[in-house]
């Protein structure tokens, strides 16, 4: 299944089963800080990140999001990371995956 998925949204289907699980599970990883899930402290995106320039800053998110995935959650295979502004300078970041089932697209 292809689906974009991105750090600005919060919800948990604590239902969700196969693909959506898959996505769920990645989307979840991506908004987890280093040091923020205990005994798996290293899981995670590094913080200081943030503090970059967005350019530099989103290439090297999109690094970790795809290292940690590949470890994390390898059925999520990433194809693109997006980093965006919002107008009050916040910023977040949406990734494209094909998870390993197949399926139909969407946003998760």
């Amino acid at each position: 299944m292809l689906a974009t998925i991105t750090t600005r949204d919060p919800r948990v289907d604590w239902g969700a089963q196969g693909d959506a699980r898959i996505a769920q599970n990645a989307r979840n990883l991506m908004r987890t800080w280093t040091g923020e899930a205990p005994f798996m402290r290293e899981m995670g995106v590094d913080a200081a990140i943030m503090h970059r320039s967005l350019p530099r800053g989103s290439r090297d998110m999109a690094a970790q999001i795809r290292d940690m995935l590949a470890i994390y959650e390898p059925d999520a295979r990433v194809l693109a990371v997006r980093a965006y502004a919002d107008a009050d300078g916040h910023a977040y970041f949406e990734a494209d995956i094909d998870t390993a089932g197949g399926g139909e697209g969407g946003v998760l």
